[in-house]
Order: structure tokens, then sequence, then C-alpha cells
């Protein structure tokens, strides 16, 4: 299943995310807070987390993990 490109130029709320994610909002702040997504913190302190679309599709990119056949394909033996 590839995922399709997020298109918005409006910051995503941690629920928006996780809707489009398929994710809990839980899972989506726990991302945030341990820095394994990038978002945006607005406001001092504890200020409301957004998500930039265009951001997370290249962050989603960089999580592809190849298939083991794909793996072996691509290893180059001496």
């Amino acid at each position: 299943m590839k995922a399709e490109p997020l298109q918005s130029s409006v910051l995503l709320s941690p629920a928006q995310l996780a809707r489009n994610l398929g994710l809990s909002v839980f899972t989506v702040y726990r991302l945030a807070e341990s820095r394994k997504i990038p978002h945006f913190r607005l406001g001092s302190g504890h200020g409301c987390i957004r998500f930039d679309p265009a951001e997370l599709d290249r962050w989603l990119q960089g999580q592809h993990v190849a298939a083991k056949d794909e793996t072996r394909r691509l290893r180059k033996r001496p």
C-alpha cells in the first residue's frame, strides 16, 4: 500500500495527522515528543503541535523499508 502525498498548505493538528496516517493521536504525540517525526511547536512552553504536510511527505519517504527480496538484489557481492 503506497501512502498518498498529503496535499495541503495548511499545518495539520495531531488529530488530523493521526487520521491521515491511521495512527492514534497518542502515537502522534509520542513520535513528536521523541523527535522522531518533524513538527512545529507553536507558542511558548508546551504550545500546540502542528505538522507541515510537505515535510511529512519527505519524512515518510525516508521511512521506507525495503522488502527482504529487494534488499538482497540491492546488495553488492564481493
